[in-house]
């Protein structure tokens, strides 16, 4: 029987690869980006499953920089964050993907 709370309407399957992302930043009044890194866990056509060692807030919005190894390109996608939950001793974040 399906999970009721799921809400994922795209099947996702495993995908480990390094992640780059950036995140908009205000300091001293001044708009900045700050380049993270991290892994992806699994993805779908909806989104991205992310882990890291930052905290990512619910409606953040980045731009992932998805490897692509085969073409040796790296692709931006915009993704929003919908969750972040600590995971061993990083957090663990569900993104979904804005078209």
């Amino acid at each position: 029987m399906a999970n009721p709370m799921e809400r994922r309407v795209y099947s996702r399957m495993a995908f480990s690869r390094p992640i780059s992302f950036e995140l908009s930043t205000i300091e001293a009044g001044a708009l900045g980006k700050a380049l993270f890194t991290g892994s992806s866990v699994d993805i779908s056509l909806g989104g991205m499953g992310l882990l890291t060692s930052r905290h990512l807030k619910a409606g953040e919005i980045m731009k992932l920089l998805m490897p692509m190894d085969e073409m040796k390109i790296v692709v931006p996608v915009m993704a929003e964050v919908k969750w972040c939950r600590p995971f061993e001793n990083e957090y663990r974040s569900g993104l979904t993907f804005l078209s």
